[in-house]
């Protein structure tokens, strides 16, 4: 499976709260894809996102215009209940440069009738 995406946000200029100085917009497009591949017991994925503001001055964007991140995923089906899976995540930000973070998870069905308990 695969998807792509395309959204434009017109936010208008807005003042900072508590403060009579400059205003700043908010505009921005947002391009997104992803893939996603799951085959037996193994399930991966990659999902990117891209921004793009139209007011480059605003300084709550630190000089940057352009913020993006690419997370990607691996997952392993170990029982019929129990599902452990991995993200890894880039990116680079208006507060942070270059940022890498990760998740370890772990998922486990209580139960696996797929209609509810018994009446």
């Amino acid at each position: 499976m695969s998807g792509f995406g395309y959204h434009k946000v017109s936010a208008d200029d807005a003042p900072t709260k508590g403060t009579l100085g400059p205003l700043y917009g908010w505009s921005h497009g947002e391009i997104r894809a992803w893939a996603m591949v799951q085959k037996g017991l193994l399930s991966a994925s990659l999902d990117g996102i891209f921004y793009n503001f139209d007011d480059k001055k605003n300084p709550n964007l630190n000089g940057q215009s352009s913020i993006y991140q690419v997370v990607g995923s691996l997952g392993y089906q170990a029982t019929t209940n129990l599902k452990i899976s991995g993200d890894l995540s880039y990116g680079d930000d208006s507060l942070f440069k270059k940022q890498v973070m990760g998740l370890l998870r772990g998922e486990y069905r209580f139960t696996s009738t797929s209609k509810g308990g018994r009446k």
